[in-house]
């Protein structure tokens, strides 16, 4: 039962590292979020 949960630890911190990885790597990819674009997007 331990190994199980250990595991499952193991993959949860693997896939979170990995999502935020690809969040950064789209985000600095992109140059950035244009803030002000969303922002006016809501407001209008």
């Amino acid at each position: 039962m331990t190994s199980i949960l250990q595991s499952l630890s193991k993959t949860v911190h693997i896939s979170l590292a990995l999502s935020i990885l690809l969040f950064l790597g789209l985000y600095f990819g992109n140059g950035g979020f244009d803030i002000d674009l969303v922002f006016l997007e809501l407001v209008i």
